[in-house]
């Protein structure tokens, strides 16, 4: 990975530790709105009710545990 990427990503924890919920639920709007088809992809109902975290959300919380050498 190039360092000026690696760079990109840390500068972002911060922001996605602050807005990460906000920023996925966009996210999978987005998703869902112009792609339907992949509704069929993932649980639904876990989705509506937030009873797991969707993997972005999870993903965003894990970032600042991730040491990039």
């Amino acid at each position: 990975m190039l360092a000026s990427n690696i760079q990109i990503i840390k500068q972002t924890v911060p922001v996605i530790q602050e807005r990460g919920e906000e920023i996925t639920q966009h996210f999978y709007h987005l998703l869902f709105e112009e792609n339907p088809d992949l509704k069929d992809v993932f649980n639904m109902a876990s989705q509506a009710t937030a009873a797991s975290p969707p993997l972005l959300l999870t993903l965003f919380w894990a970032m600042p545990l991730i040491s990039i050498v």
